[in-house]
């Protein structure tokens, strides 16, 4: 398994148009911001494939470090230059690279292309800017992908384990047998997604994000005093000492 091929999902005149890159591999290490989640995929053997998604409290909860994952890159998105030209913007993914075989298409020529010390292709529908010809197999070439432009597909084996979370952390579960870190407001604010919480936990200092639906109780003003309780998958918030059910929310880290 080298972690990625195409799909074919368009025929145009009886010729099939491929429309999709798939990406499988390991996810190396998640990054969540407040309104941005990178997330870093290992593929082949060295390449890192990096995405950027919303910061959805709902939507994130099974991607954890060492699953394994899908997701698929449009074939339009994937961008292409000759040596010395960075097609893209300066933070986008970026490898070296060479044609491998370009197919003409009925409105655009299919390039694969083969991603420097790797075994796997990607298939693009672009232009190679900066050549002056038509391209050919063993062009050199960079080749350029947006992180927002890979999307994360879910595997059917990912309800399950969304079905697991749900009754691992069910609010009965949560109100016994966990262990509550005491915390305290420093700062409260109301973003587009939700609240947003300073919190200082002994010596640490986090941000929790809890979703617009949930609410914040007034009594959660600067100095208010909270539990936190951070499993493997979630974290929950709660006033502090009171028998109450813990609100869901999203820890935030730089």
């Amino acid at each position: 398994d080298d972690g990625m091929g195409a799909k074919v999902s368009a025929d145009v005149g009886g010729w099939a148009l491929p429309t999709w890159n798939v990406v499988s591999g390991l996810v190396e290490s998640i990054h969540q911001g407040l309104t941005r989640t990178g997330i870093h995929v290992r593929i082949g053997q060295h390449t890192t494939v990096r995405l950027r998604l919303p910061s959805d409290i709902g939507s994130l909860h099974d991607v954890r470090i060492g699953q394994r994952v899908t997701a698929k890159i449009a074939t339009d998105a994937v961008l292409l230059g000759v040596p010395g030209i960075r097609p893209g913007k300066e933070r986008w993914n970026r490898w070296a690279g060479r044609i491998v075989l370009v197919e003409p298409g009925p409105s655009a020529n299919v390039i694969t292309t083969k991603v420097h010390g790797e075994s796997w292709t990607l298939k693009s529908v672009e232009p190679v800017l900066g050549l002056e010809r038509r391209p050919c197999a063993w062009d050199i070439v960079t080749i350029a992908v947006d992180p927002a432009r890979v999307r994360l597909v879910r595997q059917a084996s990912d309800d399950g384990m969304r079905q697991f979370h749900r009754m691992a952390f069910s609010t009965q579960a949560l109100t016994g047998g966990r262990v509550w870190l005491k915390g305290r407001v420093q700062t409260l604010r109301q973003v587009p997604t939700g609240w947003l919480l300073s919190l200082e936990i002994g010596s640490a200092h986090v941000s929790a994000l809890v979703s617009t639906e949930a609410g914040i109780p007034w009594s959660w003003m600067p100095g208010a005093e909270v539990d936190v309780h951070v499993g493997q998958w979630e974290a929950w918030v709660k006033p502090y000492g009171l028998d109450t059910a813990p609100m869901q929310c999203r820890l935030l880290y730089g």
